[in-house]
């Protein structure tokens, strides 16, 4: 994942770096983050699900009946 994956915070601009000093944001600026990787934490759940879903019917496909 490159650096232009990562979300923008709506103040400044800013990348979000993971495990950063959360000391100088404001409430807001905390809350936008914790929006952020909220719709962060649901893209990925819908990748693993989608991943899942593939495996699944390649498993079928390939399952032999001997």
């Amino acid at each position: 994942m490159s650096d232009d994956d990562w979300p923008q915070t709506a103040k400044s601009g800013a990348r979000m770096v993971i495990g950063e000093d959360l000391s100088p944001f404001s409430v807001n600026d905390l809350e936008a983050r914790l929006s952020a990787l909220d719709d962060e934490k649901s893209r990925v759940e819908a990748a693993i699900k989608a991943r899942g879903s593939q495996a699944e019917l390649a498993q079928k496909l390939f399952k032999s009946d001997t």
